[in-house]
C-alpha cells in the first residue's frame, strides 16, 4: 500500500515506495471501449481539442443599441474601467483570463466576463442600463490606439470597457484617451483576436509540414512526436527523446511567409500554458496546444526496476523481455513500460484504494482509452507515440 498524497505528487515516490509485488495488480484486458471510442479518445488526447476557443467564444454581434446614456453616465465609465482592471489583475491567475476575440474570458468558469460579474464582485458600480449594454474587453492598449489613431500604447493584454450606444461604441481603459468608436471601428478592433488561421491540421510523420516544424524545433535523433498541430499562422509541437524519456518539450511556432520559427520553447514548464499563449499571441487558436498542461503532473521519471520485476514474477513480462532495455516513463498517477523485445504496452495508475493497477494494452489507441477511464485528463505524454 502506498500514500495516495505521495503518489499524486511524484511519480518517483511511486517508484520507490512500493515493495516487490506489494499493493500491485494486474489487469490483462485494459478497455472495454469499442474502436470508435478509442478512435475518439485518441483524437480528443493525442490531437488536442481542436474546439477549444470556439466553445468558449462570444457570440459577440456589431450593432449598435438604442441606448443614450447621459453624460454623467458616459463620465462614469472611466471609474468602471478602473475597476474591471483591478478585477482583472486580481483575478488573473485563479480565473485564468484569456482574450477571446477580444473579450475578457474566465478559463476557469468558462464563460464570458460581463460587467454583472464585476460588479458582483464588489469592483464597479453601475446602473441597469449601462451594466446590460457593456462589453468587457482584454486587448493591447496600442492596437485601440492604431484604430482610433493615436500612436504608441502598451502591448501587454489590459481591460476595457465597451459601452453600446446609439450613437457608437464608447470605450474606456487605464491609461487610454476614452473614445467613441463606430461600429465599424470596433469590428474592426475586435477582428485583431479572431484565431480563425485556416483549417487545423494534424501533419503526418513524412509530410512536408510536419518535417518542416520538426526541423524549426531543432530536436533530432531519436525523437517521439506526441503532438503536433497547426493552422496557417501558428503550430504546436510536443515531442520527447527515445533514449531519455523524462526529456519532454513542448514549442509554439509562427508562420512567417511560409517559414515556422519558435515562439515559445518552454511551454512543459509553465503553469498554464493556455493563458501563457494567449497574453503573448492573442488572436492565437488555443485549441492547438495538447488537453494537458505538462507542469500539471510535476516531475516527469523513468527508471522502474521494482515494478519490472513484480511484473516479471507475476508473468506480465518475461525474464528475456528486459534484456533489449525498454521505454519507461511516469509522471502524476500514471508510469508507463513498454519493452522493445515484444511492445507490449503496460499502463499503471494508483486507484482511489491507493493500489497501483496495470493494464495492459493492445495498442496506442487503447492506452489513450485505457488512462482517459481511469483520469479526465490523464498525462498521455508519458506514452510512447513513434512505433
Amino acid at each position: 500500500m502506498i500514500d495516495k498524497k505521495m503518489a499524486a505528487a511524484s511519480a518517483f515516490v511511486i517508484a520507490v515506495g512500493v515493495a516487490t509485488g506489494a499493493g500491485m495488480y494486474f489487469i490483462h484486458n485494459g478497455s472495454n471501449a469499442t474502436t470508435t471510442e478509442q478512435t475518439e479518445v485518441t483524437t480528443q488526447a493525442q490531437v488536442g481539442n481542436a474546439s477549444a476557443n470556439k466553445d468558449g467564444t462570444v457570440d459577440y454581434k456589431i450593432g449598435l443599441s438604442d441606448f443614450e446614456p447621459s453624460d454623467e453616465q458616459i463620465n462614469s465609465m472611466i471609474t468602471v474601467a478602473e475597476g474591471a482592471q483591478k478585477y482583472y489583475d486580481d483575478k488573473a491567475v485563479s480565473d485564468g483570463f484569456l482574450s477571446q476575440f477580444g473579450f475578457l474570458y474566465s478559463l476557469s468558469k468558462e464563460n464570458t466576463v460581463s460587467l454583472s460579474d464585476i460588479i458582483a464582485d464588489g469592483y464597479a458600480k453601475a446602473d441597469d442600463d449601462i451594466t446590460k449594454n457593456t462589453d468587457v474587453l482584454l486587448i493591447r492598449p496600442s492596437d485601440y490606439n492604431s484604430v482610433i489613431g493615436a500612436e504608441g500604447g502598451e502591448k501587454d493584454l489590459s481591460v476595457f470597457t465597451a459601452l453600446n450606444t446609439k450613437n457608437g461604441y464608447f470605450l474606456a481603459g487605464v491609461g487610454v484617451e476614452p473614445k467613441m468608436l463606430t461600429a465599424q471601428q470596433y469590428q474592426q478592433l475586435v477582428g485583431m483576436y479572431s484565431f480563425e488561421h485556416g483549417e487545423i491540421k494534424n501533419p503526418k510523420k513524412g509530410e512536408d509540414e510536419y518535417n518542416a516544424i520538426i526541423k524549426a524545433s531543432g530536436i533530432s535523433g531519436n525523437i517521439d512526436v506526441k503532438h503536433i498541430a497547426c493552422d496557417n499562422k501558428y503550430a504546436v509541437l510536443v515531442i520527447g527523446s527515445l533514449d531519455d524519456p523524462t526529456d519532454i518539450k513542448e514549442f509554439a511556432f509562427l508562420n512567417d511567409n511560409g517559414k515556422w520559427g519558435i515562439i515559445a520553447n518552454d511551454l512543459a514548464t509553465v503553469a498554464n500554458a493556455k493563458q501563457y499563449m494567449n497574453e503573448r499571441y492573442p488572436d492565437m487558436e488555443l485549441g492547438l496546444l495538447p488537453i494537458y498542461n505538462i507542469k500539471d503532473y510535476g516531475t516527469i521519471v523513468t527508471g522502474f526496476d521494482d515494478y519490472v520485476s513484480s511484473l516479471v514474477s507475476l508473468g506480465m513480462i518475461k525474464d528475456g523481455d528486459m534484456k533489449q532495455g525498454a521505454y519507461e516513463c511516469g509522471a502524476g498517477n500514471f508510469v508507463y513500460i513498454e519493452p522493445k523485445a515484444t511492445g507490449k504496452r503496460l499502463i499503471g495508475h494508483v486507484n482511489s484504494q491507493n493500489k497501483l493497477e496495470f493494464f495492459e494494452a493492445s495498442s496506442l489507441e487503447e492506452a489513450i482509452s485505457i488512462m482517459l477511464q481511469k483520469e479526465k485528463n490523464p498525462p498521455v505524454f508519458i506514452l510512447k507515440f513513434d512505433n
